[in-house]
């Protein structure tokens, strides 16, 4: 069976940076909104019990909600500015130590191939063959460097699948992109970080 797209490349070190920083600034997203939704309940319910709430104006619980929608908002600047940049040195760290670990091990450079089908994808190298259907398909990411898949199936725990987007032309790459929402039942867009 001939696949409708295909891409090729070798793992480098910047390759194994751009999929860590994919993971990096996708677990961001959940990590700030997470964090802060926890403090305001926990910060609700503790003081729900120092308050009497039927003496408490109105006005007041609109200048605590306003407070809470600030420090909301303010947790999102941060994670679209200054979370970003730390987490590309992260993964820049990450994806070196993956680099040279993995390295060490081979004789020669891992060559990567994803060829995309009407209902699965597959991920090869040298050594494996992976097949995964496009239900088990939970994400699509994209950066400026890199564009990644994110799987949950009966294989194992949530998987990352990435490539350069410099591996493909821009047409195709569109084309691919467009080819995955329609195919992938529970995408219905491509997050950008």
């Amino acid at each position: 069976m001939t696949p409708q797209y295909k891409v090729q490349y070798e793992e480098t070190k910047e390759t194994l940076i751009q999929t860590c920083e994919l993971y990096r600034l996708d677990t961001n997203v959940l990590t700030y909104r997470f964090g802060v939704l926890s403090v305001f309940v926990a910060v609700s319910v503790l003081s729900s019990s120092h308050v009497k709430l039927q003496q408490t104006p109105v006005s007041s619980y609109l200048i605590y909600l306003g407070v809470w929608l600030l420090i909301f908002a303010g947790a999102e600047i941060f994670r679209r500015t200054f979370a970003k940049k730390l987490a590309h040195t992260a993964a820049y760290g990450d994806g070196d130590a993956a680099y040279e670990k993995r390295s060490r091990n081979r004789k020669e450079k891992l060559k990567i191939s994803m060829e995309f089908f009407d209902d699965h994808f597959d991920n090869k190298t040298q050594t494996q063959s992976v097949t995964y259907q496009y239900a088990d398909v939970r994400k699509l990411l994209e950066n400026k460097d890199a564009f990644g898949i994110v799987i949950r199936s009966s294989l194992g725990p949530r998987g990352l699948y990435a490539f350069p987007k410099s591996a493909m032309d821009t047409e195709t790459f569109e084309a691919l992109k467009a080819h995955l929402i329609q195919n992938c039942p529970q995408v219905t867009k491509v997050t950008q970080l």
